[in-house]
């Protein structure tokens, strides 16, 4: 399944395929994912998308 998350700041359209989905529904969508780069001022690296 291929997903995509269209950002408005910066406007850009992001291939999320490769993230965990962790909970899926017909209005929800909750990713976590990996870091390409690791920061220790943040930790969280989950993202909710709503349809």
């Amino acid at each position: 399944m291929k997903l995509f998350r269209k950002r408005f700041i910066p406007n850009e359209i992001i291939d999320i395929s490769k993230d965990e989905v962790i909970y899926r529904d017909e209005n929800l969508i909750i990713t976590k994912w990996l870091p390409i780069h690791p920061r220790d001022d943040i930790e969280s690296r989950y993202v909710v998308d709503v349809f």
